[in-house]
């Protein structure tokens, strides 16, 4: 009977432990689920992060984007700055005398008398412009979109409008320039669709050389942009100086 006692008291301790045993499977159970936590954690961590870079990355091209398309309607309005030295220097009239101003080339709202007034009257010195001779009436230079272009064309995206006026303080040699530029976002697929139009405006100063007849840019600033589109608005009559 002893024998048999002890031998069931053997078995009987042989079933505590593996209860006890089964007790340690629960604890590395508990202990896997917190680590699978913690991946998933780790894991979102990750992923909000990816998902904020790729977001960043988005805005800074669009910011790009549209800096550069800024920067070609900027350049459209210098480009306005270099069409009117050019057209001053191709022009005899440019570089005759001390009283010669009167004669150079003006572009205005209008070839008008009216036009001349309104320039006159607007802000700045009052200068007798109602005695230029040569007024030409400026518009969108090279800005029509073409509505048919041919297989090698593609629609123009840059146009620009100038104005020009003498210099309150010294007449024969000195003159300023205001031009608008545009840059056009033009459907490629429907060249009269325009999507999107950025805008600048430049103010500039130039130099006129009676001797050796040349005409050269002084300085230019951009400037905030003016409405253009009556003979009244202030591009057409205020004589700002850069």
């Amino acid at each position: 009977m002893r024998n048999h006692e002890r031998l069931d008291s053997r078995l009987r301790g042989n079933d505590g432990g593996r209860n006890d045993g089964g007790g340690n499977d629960g604890g590395r159970n508990e202990g896997g689920s917190v680590g699978l936590i913690v991946v998933i954690i780790v894991l979102g961590f990750m992923m909000s992060i990816a998902t904020s870079y790729s977001l960043l990355i988005q805005t800074e091209t669009i910011g790009s984007d549209v800096s550069v398309k800024y920067l070609r309607a900027r350049a459209a309005a210098l480009a306005g700055v270099g069409y009117v030295v050019a057209q001053l220097a191709a022009t005899d009239t440019t570089f005759v005398g001390p009283g010669g101003w009167r004669d150079r080339i003006y572009f205005l709202y209008a070839s008008t008398s009216a036009s001349l007034i309104n320039r006159m009257t607007g802000t700045g010195p009052p200068l007798p412009y109602t005695d230029l001779t040569a007024p030409v009436a400026t518009q969108w230079f090279y800005g029509t979109p073409l509505t048919s272009p041919l297989p090698d064309e593609v629609p123009e995206a840059m146009q620009f409008k100038v104005t020009n006026y003498p210099n309150g303080v010294n007449f024969a040699t000195s003159a300023y320039i205001k031009s608008i530029g545009k840059y056009l976002e033009i459907e490629p697929n429907q060249p009269t669709v325009i999507l999107a139009t950025w805008t600048a405006e430049v103010i500039a100063r130039i130099s006129i050389d009676l001797t050796s007849k040349m005409v050269s840019v002084d300085y230019w600033r951009p400037r905030p942009v003016e409405t253009c589109a009556l003979a009244g608005d202030p591009f057409f009559t205020t004589a700002q100086k850069p």
